[in-house]
């Protein structure tokens, strides 16, 4: 059993870095959650404490609607990350 999960985990309430789901775009096909490998549903939880901003969501969703980006502690606007 690997506790890399658990110990990211513990700093997923603080982490600066986000996912953000636009919920209009999102047509819940359930490509996210199928490619997720730590079992998390994006479109119920895209911060989810299990995540591990692995990226294989964003990947995997075929209209775009999941993004990432960096969020200040205290605010929801969050400045979005470029694509690779």
């Amino acid at each position: 059993i690997c506790p890399l999960g658990a110990i990211y985990s513990l700093f997923n309430p603080i982490s600066v870095f986000k996912y953000r789901l636009d919920k209009e775009a999102c047509v819940h096909c359930g490509a996210c959650k199928r490619a997720c490998k730590m079992n998390v549903d994006p479109v119920e939880n895209e911060n989810a404490a299990e995540c591990i901003r692995c990226g294989q969501c964003e990947k995997a969703c075929p209209t775009g609607a999941i993004s990432k980006g960096i969020c200040a502690m205290g605010k929801k606007e969050m400045k979005e990350l470029p694509e690779n």
